[in-house]
């Protein structure tokens, strides 16, 4: 049996930030959905509420700041794929974003979601590591920004507390550096 819920999709951050902290832990959130809409079909599913962020201008941007890039929590990974300042900057997460699962799933994944689930399988999550990411978190009360490695604590666990979202990524540019990206993984 499919969950039950109430679907909401604000117009701004400022609206999702505001309904988050009115609904805490009522609340999911949707950007690419590739997890959540495998609980809702499971009827695993416990909010009360589905808020639809893929659609958010603030969450879908791109730039530069010194020698870093920032990038939007609610980008795809063929989004990330086709961007040309990523492929130049961040070059690792580009070689990871073209590995990540089908390509259904490319063009609906988030980085955002792959790291507020915290997945074990998280493609992205070693190449952002690789470039010192710093995820950006926001809620009503604060705006906080950590490094990736504190915020995922465990296997499908992140230390997201009710009403904060993640709006992006800061990820350091490795100028002069040589890489390269494998998958591994049992098929």
């Amino acid at each position: 049996m499919r969950s039950q819920f109430n679907y909401f999709r604000p117009q701004s951050l400022v609206e999702a930030l505001e309904f988050l902290s009115e609904q805490g832990s009522r609340a999911s959130v949707l950007a690419g959905g590739t997890d959540l809409t495998i609980g809702i079909r499971k009827g695993e599913l416990k909010s009360a509420y589905v808020m639809d962020v893929s659609r958010l201008d603030e969450l879908r941007t791109i730039s530069c700041i010194e020698e870093s890039l920032v990038v939007g929590a609610a980008l795809t990974y063929t989004e990330i794929v086709n961007d040309p300042l990523i492929r130049e900057n961040v070059p690792v997460l580009s070689l990871a974003a073209r590995q990540v699962g089908s390509l259904q799933i490319r063009n609906m994944g988030t980085l955002g979601g792959n790291v507020a689930n915290a997945s074990p399988a998280a493609d992205s999550v070693p190449a952002m590591l690789v470039h010192n990411a710093w995820v950006k978190i926001q809620s009503v009360y604060e705006d906080r920004i950590e490094p990736l490695e504190n915020v995922i604590v465990g296997p499908n666990t992140s230390n997201l507390k009710p009403g904060e979202l993640i709006t992006g990524f800061i990820l350091e540019s490795l100028p002069d550096s040589r890489y390269e990206f494998q998958r591994i993984a049992r098929r």
